[in-house]
C-alpha cells in the first residue's frame, strides 16, 4: 500500500512539474514582449531618447507607463481637457510585430469608421496608450506609438502582443 501511494505521489508530482513547465508565466511573457519591443526598435533603426528628443525623426520616448512615442507633429497647441474632450483617432497602419511580419492598413481612408474616445474616461477608449500619447501632444497631432499589451484594450492585455501604430492622428471633435 505504501509503495502504491509513493508511486502515485511521485507520478502526480512529476506530471504537475512537466505540465507546468510547458506553460509560460506572465513574467516570462512580459520579458518576451519586452525583447520583442527592443528587437523592433533595433530592426527599424529607432532610437530611445529623452522626452525633449521625441520630436526628432525616429527617436522614441518611453513614458513611465511603458508607452513609446515619436512625435511627427505636436499639433496646434490646444491641449485635451481631461474628462471633457472627445477625440477622433485615425492611423495609417497598425503592426502586431511579435507575431506578424506585415503591417495592416489603418483607418485613414474615406469611409472607414473613426475611432472616438473621451479623454480622461477610460471606459470610453479601447486603447489606453492612445490617451497616454495624447497627454503629451495637442489637437491635430501626429505620432507613432509602440504600445505594449498592458496599455491596449483589456481583451488584448493577456496576449502579451505589443503593437505599433504608424502616423496616428488626433483630432478634437
Amino acid at each position: 500500500m505504501n509503495k502504491l501511494f509513493l508511486f502515485v505521489s511521485i507520478f502526480f508530482a512529476a506530471s504537475m512539474f512537466f505540465a507546468c513547465s510547458k506553460t509560460k508565466t506572465a513574467q516570462e511573457l512580459l520579458r518576451e514582449e519586452r525583447k520583442a519591443i527592443d528587437r523592433f526598435i533595433t530592426e527599424n533603426d529607432f532610437k530611445l531618447g529623452e522626452r525633449t528628443e521625441m520630436y526628432n525623426k525616429n527617436v522614441y520616448y518611453r513614458t513611465k507607463e511603458g508607452l513609446y512615442i515619436n512625435v511627427i507633429d505636436s499639433g496646434n497647441g490646444t491641449k485635451a481637457r481631461y474628462g471633457k474632450e472627445e477625440v477622433i483617432v485615425r492611423y495609417d497602419s497598425v503592426f502586431y510585430f511579435k507575431s506578424e511580419s506585415e503591417k495592416r492598413p489603418g483607418n485613414t481612408w474615406a469611409g472607414d469608421a473613426e475611432v472616438i474616445f473621451r479623454y480622461g474616461r477610460p471606459d470610453s477608449y479601447s486603447v489606453e496608450g492612445w490617451a497616454i500619447g495624447l497627454s503629451l501632444v495637442s489637437d491635430r497631432a501626429r505620432v507613432n506609438l509602440i504600445i505594449p499589451s498592458g496599455l491596449r484594450q483589456s481583451a488584448a492585455q493577456t496576449s502579451f502582443e505589443p503593437i505599433f501604430y504608424e502616423n496616428l492622428y488626433y483630432r478634437f471633435k
